[in-house]
């Protein structure tokens, strides 16, 4: 298992699937480091997190990077497995949308939204000029 959020041991990879459209979706398990001071439930830190690696690697382009990151937390999310997908629903040339869903098990077992969050994607260019 790798861990996913560089070395700290909140999420470790479970499993990695692409559909034929190009959408990666990956499966974590959540360690007890995400716990919220609030209750039996992930605290919002790790849950942006997450889901601002996705939008990185959702089709990465070179000379890109993200900003204005939205996350909008829909519901308690367990600290349990969970699963999280992005894509690009603006594609564009300079400028793409980005967006990604979180999901989580309900009480029946069955995945429910979580959590989604939006980026924007801009090119970058030099601006030693300006």
């Amino acid at each position: 298992m790798s861990v996913a959020t560089q070395g700290n041991g909140l999420y470790a990879l479970l499993k990695t699937e692409e559909d034929p459209d190009g959408t990666v979706t990956e499966t974590f398990s959540s360690s007890e480091g995400v716990a919220s001071a609030w209750g039996p439930m992930q605290h919002g830190g790790p849950v942006s997190g997450i889901l601002t690696r996705a939008m990185e690697r959702c089709s990465p382009r070179p000379g890109t990077r993200l900003s204005r990151i939205t996350i909008e937390i829909l519901g308690a999310v367990p600290i349990d497995e969970i699963r999280v997908r992005a894509t690009v629903v603006r594609p564009g040339r300079r400028i793409e949308l980005i967006h990604a869903v979180l999901e989580a098990r309900d009480a029946a077992g069955e995945w429910r939204a979580a959590a989604t969050g939006a980026a924007w994607r801009l090119a970058t260019q030099d601006t030693t000029d300006v």
